[in-house]
């Protein structure tokens, strides 16, 4: 794997993600965050005197909170991802603008699947591509990308393509494929997790200092 920069990737022709879908998702997550913002402002503008406030209060900080965040975020997705597509190689650019490269072969697998983690919530499905060693070497959203800018990148990866139509249950892939489903490939979406539920508790609590506690 070759890391190179933006300025250095000239001959490959570069892919953004689709506009129409990462629309949709920036006036959702806008919609969140105004009507958290106006939940705020009318709550505090009325006084904060009964626990219905207080929740409502609550409420209103919450939908603020993470509805800026995921349009914070997805607004910084949308203008740094990029998929590359050259001659012999592929390249992906992250949120955070880095850019790796991958010859053709470097790429052993493509799994294209939903994965069922047990939770409540309908699996999305996801392109996972892995290195010849079954590392996992990033993952792709396909609603976030052309369908077919997204079969170009991936005939051009050169590696197989296992479409699984059930969702894979996360215990069985965690035994096919540690290296690439195993707990340390697990440690990202943990601490973003993590991050957001400290970010909310941050938030809230100062919140509720500088406009529920009499000073």
């Amino acid at each position: 794997m070759v890391e190179q920069r933006w300025d250095s990737v000239g001959d490959l022709r570069s892919i953004s993600p689709s506009a129409s879908s990462t629309r949709i998702f920036l006036v959702v997550f806008g919609i969140m965050a105004a009507i958290g913002a106006l939940i705020t402002e009318a709550t505090i503008t009325h006084g904060i005197q009964t626990m219905a406030a207080v929740r409502i209060l609550g409420v209103g900080l919450i939908m603020l909170l993470f509805g800026g965040l995921f349009l914070l975020a997805l607004s910084i997705w949308s203008v740094n991802a990029r998929l590359f597509i050259g001659s012999g190689r592929v390249g992906y650019r992250t949120i955070w603008r880095r850019s790796r490269f991958w010859s053709r072969g470097e790429i052993g697998r493509v799994l294209d699947m939903a994965i069922d983690h047990g939770w409540t919530s309908q699996p999305q499905r996801g392109l996972y591509f892995l290195s010849q060693k079954g590392q996992r070497l990033f993952t792709i959203t396909p609603r976030m990308w052309s369908a077919s800018d997204l079969s170009e990148f991936v005939d051009a990866c050169g590696a197989p393509v296992d479409q699984r139509e059930a969702p894979a249950r996360a215990k069985a892939l965690k035994l096919e494929y540690p290296n690439a489903f195993g707990w340390d490939a697990q440690n990202v979406v943990l601490a973003t997790l993590l991050t957001l539920g400290v970010a909310v508790v941050l938030f809230i609590t100062l919140s509720v200092f500088l406009f529920i506690v009499p000073r």
